[in-house]
């Protein structure tokens, strides 16, 4: 009869080092990415390394040229453990890196942290980073140089492309639970103050409602001066120091227009309102046909209060509803007669 837990060590084994690599001081592998891209823009590995006698080790890294991306050992793998076993190796062993790839051939270089303070190659790969990203594709971004935030940007869709009026949104949530009490950009001395705090139910939804998911959204607005600079990111702490989560290179027009630029600072909105706050014919016959085929259309109340009400504003608060469109079964209902001292017979009518 076969032992379920020597089947469920096997199991574990497969998953874990099917294809686990012994390279110099430590044993690692790779669970992302699964399938390696011609080109990438937005990277993030995620897998597992333990030095070959058992130290724990202090830190993970990917260095790409002079630019390097902190990682760290967030997650706890018995898995693995019970693959490699060797003695004392530490349960957090589980990494996630996230890093940028510039455009064409560059060389990536996984790095570890011994307990001594001194960093060493575990892995070594060819990669290529695509020189266009489709318009619009939103992905994670770099890796913070602490590790301490999660974040992702909606904009800038491209940060190559040559700006004067820099609007940067998005989200960014701290991975320790600490809350959040500002952001800001700094580009060559200069501080530009963000909004933090913004609502953010899709993150909160992501995440599963963990502490600062919900009020994580951001919004900056910077001025990128002529030339090439770097912008850096920052978010601070109650009682804390500032911290850099996020480096990027950006570049400013020597000359530019001012018309185009006022759109810039505004943050697009009118491109926004021309995507999402637009309704066709098309959508609202769309719109009837689903209020018909409702087999329970809702009922929708609408309270005032009376007492006391001037009946000037009353009237007129009456008024602005029942020009309402309703449309659907609403439209063959009978009519509703409101009795009020001030209003003797005020009927709404359907159209």
């Amino acid at each position: 009869m076969s032992d379920p837990k020597a089947k469920e060590n096997k199991k574990a084994g497969q998953r874990s080092g099917g294809k686990a690599r012994r390279t110099g001081k430590f044993i690692f592998h790779l669970d992302e990415p699964v399938e390696w891209k011609p080109e990438e823009r937005w990277l993030q590995l995620s897998g597992w390394c333990v030095a070959r006698d058992g130290t724990s080790l202090r830190g993970i890294r990917a260095r790409i040229a002079d630019q390097i991306y902190n990682g760290k050992f967030d997650r706890e793998r018995p898995d693995v453990l019970a693959f490699v076993k060797i003695p004392g190796a530490p349960l957090l062993c589980g990494f996630t890196l996230k890093l940028w790839i510039p455009s064409g051939k560059a060389q990536l270089v996984l790095e570890a942290m011994d307990a001594e303070g001194g960093w060493h190659k575990v892995h070594r790969r060819a990669v290529r980073g695509s020189r266009f990203g489709p318009a619009g594709q939103r992905q994670w971004c770099a890796a913070d140089a602490t590790g301490k935030y999660e974040f992702w940007f909606d904009l800038p869709y491209d940060w190559s492309k040559k700006v004067r009026h820099l609007h940067i949104s998005g989200w960014c949530r701290p991975t320790d639970g600490k809350a959040i009490a500002e952001v800001r950009a700094r580009i060559r001395g200069k501080t530009f103050p963000g909004k933090y705090g913004i609502a953010r139910p899709d993150v909160a939804a992501t995440f599963e409602n963990e502490k600062g998911a919900l009020h994580s959204g951001l919004l900056i607005d910077a001025v990128v001066p002529q030339g090439l600079s770097n912008i850096e990111l920052q978010a601070q702490r109650e009682g804390e120091d500032w911290e850099t989560f996020f480096v990027q290179r950006v570049r400013g027009p020597i000359f530019f227009h001012a018309r185009g630029d006022e759109r810039e600072a505004v943050g697009r909105y009118a491109a926004w309102i021309e995507l999402y706050d637009r309704i066709a014919r098309e959508d609202r016959a769309q719109i009837r046909r689903q209020i018909n085929q409702l087999p329970d259309p809702p009922v929708i109340s609408i309270l005032l209060p009376v007492y006391n009400t001037n009946p000037k504003w009353l009237l007129r608060a009456i008024a602005s509803v029942s020009s309402f469109s309703c449309t659907g079964s609403a439209a063959s209902a009978p009519v509703t007669e409101l009795r009020l001292p001030i209003c003797r017979r005020l009927s709404f009518s359907s159209r």
